[in-house]
């Protein structure tokens, strides 16, 4: 009989050079489950990935669980430019989990458009000042009144947020 484990393997066909790691504090969170569900899919997502996060989890004496799969809502218009679709069972009480893609070139302000706490980078890449956000960047958003991007030129960009409960009429 085979063991069953709920380790998080590393997904090497998706392996990216991420510059933007969760803090250790986080990544302990996460592995004792005391993280609300929506940052445990952005977290697990990020360390299967990652290969430097993954390793830390182990060091700290954590395997890495996996995050159920969850279904996706339609995509809808959130903005110019830039499209949304609910993640539906994967956020906790007070919280909601998107997956937003934005067209290439497209300058958006995302906190206007959803009340972002947390991004990680599932493809494409954008612009956030004068820094760069590439596949697998995770980056939590402080206070941060205007998180204004670009989506890459060529490309856009697509990422997994959580956010704030939206009211209704910001997201219709």
């Amino acid at each position: 009989m085979q063991a069953v484990t709920s380790a998080v393997s590393i997904d090497q066909d998706r392996l990216a050079n991420a510059s933007r790691h969760p803090e250790s504090e986080a990544l302990a969170n996460f592995a004792v489950g005391d993280c609300s569900p929506g940052s445990a899919s952005l977290l697990s997502r990020h360390v299967a990935r990652c290969i430097a996060c993954h390793r830390k989890l182990v060091q700290m004496g954590f395997p890495p669980a996996d995050v159920a799969p969850a279904r996706h809502g339609p995509w809808f218009a959130l903005a110019a430019g830039l499209d949304a679709r609910e993640v539906v069972g994967a956020a906790g009480i007070g919280e909601a989990l998107y997956v937003v893609r934005a067209r290439a070139g497209a300058r958006i302000s995302l906190r206007a458009a959803l009340p972002v706490e947390e991004i990680l980078v599932l493809d494409g890449s954008f612009a956030f000042e004068t820094e760069t956000f590439v596949q697998n960047d995770f980056e939590v958003v402080t206070d941060t009144a205007d998180f204004t991007v670009v989506g890459d030129l060529q490309v856009g960009f697509t990422a997994l947020v959580t956010t704030g409960q939206p009211d209704e009429d910001q997201i219709m």
